[in-house]
């Protein structure tokens, strides 16, 4: 087993995996499941059909097609479309969200030009809209439209005389502005943070499990700004990731390769709640805080999530994961040993920055609520890592990932304790 990087803990994982290269290889698991889903669905109405599309775009570029699959509005319904038998009672509202995959999908096959001139038409209701988050903007039809023409960098409307209005979308000029064209109406619904980076803020979430929520103190994570504007949301998000790049850019250059968007889920003054999702990889729910520290400390804690969820698509890392439940450090209600390693995953990198920010001598850390929050912090880990050292079984993988997290708890707590069997 190699080591884990103890000071940018780049990796949760065993092996000499870097998080590009685990990226690609999950990528590669999740065409296998977009293919798999598009030979066995055939209620979309598509001609010519959606696998040898799929199949034309992977010969041309597989890269580009790997990374449209990652996206927002593609993965999510992928995963739970495949899986909808294990989200009793969502079923139906999976499905439905699904009709809109194949048009997405392609929407995005056009942009990047990985469609045949006039190569599908995709024939649906007016009602279902298609996104794609590399373009920035929703698309719909309008009434007495029949469905879509999608060719290489362009899409148009169609009716029964034929297509119309055609967008072209492979023009520059079109990034991040709302396109304009016969029975076709659009809307803006990713908001660029720190352009021409790829992280963006949602105004629209099509995650169907978004209702899901495991924290007793939280009712889903419906997309809300909370009265505030987009720039309110943009500004504070903007400069946690200014803070970030500033004073870990290792930890910055990680969320490039991985954060799509983030998801704003309400406002609170009094306590910052957020959520991450293993179906929808790239994907953060954040409420907006007045304090900036804050908002940065729920930004890496749920990047951390991400890191551990993209990971268990290959390793498993405890023995007794899920049963029995121990005392969680930062939850009011008990936890599975996986939730406990979940949080120390996440706040010893919250407490790395906190130490990176006090070295660099930034103003916010020359406050007392500063090192409140961080010896705070601190505990917590202390309590989690004790938790794991008694109770956890741990695989190849965990004990490789303890023994990184034991080296980081060492600097910052001054005592090293190998994990126990």
């Amino acid at each position: 087993m190699s080591a884990f990087s103890s000071e940018d803990l780049l990796l949760p994982i065993s092996g000499h995996h870097t998080l590009k290269n685990l990226k690609e290889a999950y990528l590669k698991q999740l065409l296998r499941e977009t293919l798999a889903l598009a030979i066995k669905n055939r209620s979309w109405n598509l001609t010519p059909p959606l696998y040898p599309l799929l199949a034309g775009a992977l010969k041309a570029s597989p890269k580009s097609l790997l990374e449209i699959l990652s996206s927002p509005e593609i993965s999510p319904l992928v995963w739970c479309y495949q899986r909808k038998n294990d989200f009793p009672g969502l079923e139906k509202k999976i499905e439905e969200a699904a009709e809109a995959l194949p048009g997405s999908l392609l929407l995005s096959l056009a942009a990047h030009k990985l469609l045949p001139q006039g190569g599908a038409k995709f024939l649906v209701s007016s009602e279902t809209e298609i996104i794609s988050h590399s373009l920035g903007f929703s698309m719909k039809l309008e009434e007495g439209r029949l469905g879509w023409n999608f060719g290489a960098g362009s899409v148009s409307a169609l009716k029964s005389s034929g297509p119309e209005g055609q967008v072209n979308l492979s023009s520059e000029t079109l990034l991040g502005r709302r396109p304009a064209a016969a029975g076709i109406s659009s809307q803006l619904c990713y908001v660029s943070l720190k352009p021409p980076r790829p992280i963006k803020l949602a105004l629209k979430d099509i995650n169907p499990i978004a209702d899901i929520e495991a924290h007793p103190d939280k009712a889903g994570n419906a997309l809300d700004l909370g009265g505030h504007s987009e720039e309110d949301w943009r500004a504070s998000l903007a400069q946690c990731l200014d803070w970030i790049l500033e004073l870990w850019p290792e930890l910055f250059e990680e969320m490039e390769i991985l954060l799509k968007q983030i998801v704003p889920v309400g406002y609170s003054d009094t306590r910052h709640l957020s959520a991450s999702y293993r179906e929808a990889i790239g994907t953060v729910y954040m409420t907006l805080h007045p304090h900036l520290l804050t908002m940065t400390e729920a930004l890496i804690h749920e990047f951390q999530h991400n890191k551990m969820n993209l990971a268990s698509y290959f390793d498993g890392f405890l023995e007794n994961a899920f049963v029995p439940l121990y005392k969680s450090p930062v939850r009011p209600d008990p936890r599975p040993l996986w939730g406990v390693l979940l949080a120390v995953h996440a706040f010893l990198p919250v407490a790395e920055f906190y130490r990176k920010m006090r070295a660099a001598n930034h103003p916010v850390s020359q406050t007392p609520d500063f090192e409140r929050r961080l010896k705070e912090i601190d505990e917590k880990n202390r309590e989690g890592m004790e938790t794991l050292r008694e109770h956890a079984r741990w695989t190849p993988a965990g004990r490789a990932l303890m023994e990184a997290l034991e080296i980081v708890a060492r600097q910052h707590q001054g005592n090293l304790i190998r994990p126990g069997s």
